[in-house]
């Protein structure tokens, strides 16, 4: 799998948010990811056809 990152998401909190944010979850990055990858692997949407389709879409908007 291809870790080269193509996307960002940036989400606006406040000071006070991130800090509640960074008490129950440490480590929000990794947190969001899992959720993401989990949320893509319930929907059938597997690493190899991310990887498929990732590279397909590259390449059409080259």
């Amino acid at each position: 799998m291809d870790r080269e990152t193509s996307r960002f998401i940036a989400i606006a909190l406040t000071e006070s948010e991130w800090q509640a944010l960074r008490a129950v979850k440490p480590n929000p990055t990794a947190w969001l990811k899992q959720e993401i990858d989990r949320t893509l692997e319930e929907s059938g949407y597997s690493p190899a056809n991310r990887d498929e389709e990732d590279s397909t879409s590259f390449r059409a908007t080259i």
